[in-house]
C-alpha cells in the first residue's frame, strides 16, 4: 500500500486505528477467508502461525519508528464514541470513510474561498533543489497545502467538476473571455458543435468562475479530469477540439489557456493512450538541446519584465543543465508552436535527465529571487507534460 500510494504515515495511522480497535476489523461474512490476504488487519481471526501479514506491530514500527504502545490506548479512548462529522471536518485526514471523527476533534475552519493563498500578484520564494525534489514526492506540507487548496474552492464549483454532464461546460467556461463580442463568439461556437443548452450553462458556470483565486484554475480543472475521463472517445476528441477553437478566438493564447490545455492533453487525452504515455524515456540531453533551450528562454521571457533579466535568467538555467552550450539568448516568436513541439520531445527523457531538466526551468524563471503565481503555473504544467507532477504549491518554508 506504501508502494503505490506513497503516504506511509497515512498507511501507520489505519493500522494503528486497527490495532487499538481490534475488534472492528473482524468479517462476520462466511466466505471471509477469500479476502483476508488484502486485508490490513485480522479479518478472520487467525492465529499467528497462519497470519496472511506479519505482526501488526511490527507493521506499524517499519513505517513509523516513533510508534509506542501507549498510542493505541489513546486511539481507543478517542474512537470508544465516535461523531458524526460535519461540514469541513467530512474533509479533513482524520475523518473516515464513513463519515465520522474521533470524540474531542477540534472543528475545521470553514472553507475560506482562497483565503491564506497567495495574492494573484504574489512572489514566491523557490530553489531548484527543493521543487525537484517535491517531483513525484509530495511531503505532509504539501498534501497539507493541497488540502487547503481544495477547501477553498467553493462547494458549488466542486460538485460541478465531479458530475460527468457537467464537467464539460465547467471546462469551457474557464477560457470564456470577459470581452462581450468576444464571449459571444465563443458561446457560438459551443452552441453550433454541441447546442445551446450547454452553451448556456458554460456563460452561467463562467459567472460564478469570476470570483476564484488565480491559483484555483488549475486544481478546479484538476478535480474534472476523472469525470471527463469517463465520457465516450468521441466526446472527448470533439471536447478537444472545441476547446482549441474556444481559446484561438481571440488569434492570442495566454498563459492560462496554454496551461489548461496542455494538462487537458496530458490528463485526459494522454488516458486514451495509457501505454504511450507510461513509456520511460531513454533519450539524453545533448539530443534534445535545442527543444531545451527553447523553453528555457520562453520560460524566462514569460518570468521577467525586462530583457536584461529575461537574458541573465536564461544563462542561468543553460549553465545548469547544458554548461558547454553557447546559444545565445533567442526566444522563439511563435512560444506556442515552439513549446508543442519541445514538450514531446523533452518527455522521451531519461529519468535523470528530466530531474536536470526541472531545476533548470525552475533556475530560468526564480533567477531575480522569486516565482509569480502565473510563473509557478506555467512551470507546473511544463512538469506535468514531462510526466514530472508538482504539487499545488511550491513556496518555501518561511
Amino acid at each position: 500500500a506504501v508502494q503505490f500510494t506513497r503516504q506511509p504515515q497515512g498507511i501507520a495511522q489505519a493500522l494503528k486505528k486497527i490495532g487499538a480497535l481490534a475488534e472492528g476489523s473482524k468479517l462476520a461474512a462466511g466466505d471471509r477467508e477469500e479476502v483476508a490476504h488484502m486485508l490490513f488487519g485480522d479479518g478472520v481471526g487467525y492465529s499467528a502461525l497462519f497470519a496472511t501479514h506479519p505482526p501488526l506491530q511490527r507493521r506499524i514500527l517499519r513505517l513509523d519508528p516513533s510508534f509506542r504502545q501507549d498510542e493505541l490506548a489513546a486511539i481507543a479512548r478517542a474512537w470508544t464514541h465516535p461523531l458524526q462529522a460535519s461540514g469541513a471536518q467530512r474533509e479533513s485526514e482524520h475523518a473516515s470513510i464513513a463519515g465520522f471523527v474521533a470524540e474531542g476533534s477540534a472543528p475545521l475552519a470553514a472553507d475560506a474561498d482562497g483565503a491564506g493563498l497567495p495574492g494573484a500578484d504574489a512572489e514566491l520564494h523557490v530553489s531548484p533543489s527543493a521543487v525537484v525534489e517535491q517531483v513525484g514526492d509530495p511531503g505532509s506540507d504539501d498534501r497539507a497545502a493541497a488540502r487547503v487548496l481544495h477547501r477553498s474552492i467553493p462547494l458549488a464549483l466542486r460538485e460541478l467538476a465531479w458530475q460527468p454532464s457537467q464537467v464539460i461546460p465547467l471546462l469551457y467556461a474557464m477560457v470564456l473571455h470577459d470581452e462581450a463580442d468576444l464571449r459571444a463568439r465563443q458561446s457560438a461556437a459551443i452552441a453550433s458543435r454541441h447546442d445551446a443548452g450547454l452553451s448556456a450553462t458554460a456563460e452561467a458556470i463562467a459567472r460564478q468562475l469570476a470570483e476564484l483565486h488565480p491559483m484555483q484554475y488549475l486544481p478546479l480543472a484538476a478535480l474534472a479530469f476523472p469525470a471527463l475521463r469517463r465520457r465516450p472517445v468521441a466526446q472527448l476528441e470533439a471536447f478537444s477540439a472545441t476547446l482549441a477553437v474556444l481559446i484561438a478566438a481571440d488569434s492570442r493564447v495566454s498563459l492560462a489557456e496554454y496551461c489548461l490545455a496542455t494538462l487537458v492533453r496530458v490528463q485526459v487525452m494522454d488516458a486514451l493512450r495509457p501505454a504511450k504515455a507510461a513509456s520511460i524515456g531513454r533519450a539524453r540531453l545533448p539530443g534534445v538541446e535545442d527543444e531545451l533551450l527553447d523553453v528555457l528562454a520562453i520560460l524566462a521571457r514569460h518570468g521577467h519584465t525586462d530583457d536584461g533579466a529575461a537574458r541573465r535568467a536564461y544563462f542561468a538555467g543553460r549553465e545548469q543543465v547544458l554548461p558547454h552550450s553557447t546559444r545565445a539568448y533567442t526566444p522563439p516568436a511563435d512560444w506556442v508552436s515552439a513549446l508543442d513541439r519541445a514538450l514531446p520531445r523533452l518527455d522521451l527523457l531519461a529519468p535523470a535527465g528530466k530531474e536536470l531538466v526541472v531545476a533548470a526551468l525552475t533556475c530560468a524563471i526564480s533567477d531575480d529571487g522569486a516565482v509569480t503565481v502565473a510563473e509557478a503555473e506555467l512551470l507546473r504544467t511544463v512538469c506535468a507534460a514531462l510526466h514530472c507532477p508538482l504539487p499545488p504549491l511550491l513556496q518555501e518554508p518561511a
